[in-house]
């Protein structure tokens, strides 16, 4: 199994949203390349992990997606108050999730893909 395959493993287990394809599309994701952004009635927590999962599954192939997840990551880490509309992320995540997280911005760093240093360290920073 390559490094990818293990990732994905890893974050389907911390996030069993992924199980359910339907509640967000890779053509939802190629539309709006900002989790913060997406128009859907799916939660935050819930959507950031289609999109990690959508980054290693196609790499390269949109940068802007890539770019948009790690500001999302930053945003979510930045703050510890479940009632922050846009950062409820962080204080919901249990241990498997947050190691989940960190994994994917390990694989952005070590990825042979465009990534913005700045915003890979603030989210780093911030996980």
């Amino acid at each position: 199994m390559d490094s990818d395959q293990r990732f994905l493993t890893q974050l389907r287990a911390a996030f069993p949203v992924l199980a359910d394809r339907k509640r967000v599309s890779d053509g939802e994701i190629r539309g709006e390349s900002h989790p913060l952004m997406l128009q859907t009635d799916v939660d935050d927590f819930d959507v950031l992990p289609f999109y990690m999962q959508w980054c290693v599954r196609h790499p390269g192939s949109a940068d802007w997606v890539a770019e948009g997840t790690l500001d999302a990551i930053a945003t979510y880490g930045r703050t510890n108050n479940p009632r922050s509309p846009y950062a409820a992320v962080k204080p919901r995540c249990n241990e498997r999730q947050v190691l989940a997280i960190r994994a994917f911005l390990a694989w952005r760093r070590d990825s042979n893909t465009r990534v913005d240093e700045k915003r890979l360290e603030r989210a780093l920073r911030y996980w």
